[in-house]
């Protein structure tokens, strides 16, 4: 074979196989490039998924802290009507004596007392209630021997003691809080469920 057909034949040979080599290499580089897509959109869904997983906690905890945040105030707002109510009453309870049935209020308040204190000697009331308690015992005939005495502590009522150290006090006030807990529970059937959790029993 002349030299020259030689040449170029191996330059033939040199240019397929480059060919072939870019081929391969073409084939190589779409075959990365493919995977790294592939890794690149995997990556991608799962820092999106992540993403929305946080996204999702983050909003539940938002919900769950505002429930709570709403919760408190309806607790608080509760409670705030609850003690204007009772306060309202006390000073209902403290203007009592201006009734015009005050004095059946005392005279029964009185017979509650003196029942639970049968030996009685002395029945203390408001110094205003004396001569109400006195006209009361007098129609009723029921203080025979016991001392009514006036003591600026008790209002709206009455104090029975005996000798023997038995102490009864009978008074609105003390009614009142006596009755806390039904009040409370009265209060809790007016309102709604939510609302009626929040009135927490008294300590």
């Amino acid at each position: 074979m002349p030299l020259q057909d030689l040449l170029e034949a191996l330059a033939r040979e040199a240019e397929d196989e480059r060919a072939r080599l870019r081929r391969s290499g073409e084939k190589e580089q779409e075959r990365i490039l493919a995977e790294a897509r592939a890794e690149a959109d995997a990556l991608r869904r799962s820092v999106l998924d992540a993403a929305e997983t946080r996204a999702r906690a983050d909003a539940t905890r938002r919900v769950a802290v505002a429930r709570l945040e709403a919760a408190r105030i309806e607790q608080q707002a509760a409670e705030a009507a609850f003690d204007e109510l009772v306060e309202e009453v006390r000073s209902r309870l403290r203007a009592i004596g201006s009734r015009p049935d005050y004095p059946q209020v005392l005279s029964a308040l009185l017979a509650e007392a003196l029942e639970a204190v049968p030996d009685a000697e002395v029945v203390l009331v408001n110094p205003a209630d004396v001569a109400t308690i006195a006209a009361a015992a007098v129609v009723g005939n029921t203080m025979a021997g016991v001392t009514v005495a006036g003591d600026e502590g008790v209002e709206g009522g009455v104090v029975a003691t005996s000798s023997k150290g038995r102490r009864v006090r009978n008074t609105m006030s003390g009614r009142l809080e006596s009755a806390d807990a039904d009040l409370r529970q009265w209060y809790r059937s007016r309102l709604g469920p939510a609302a009626a959790r929040s009135v927490r029993s008294a300590p």
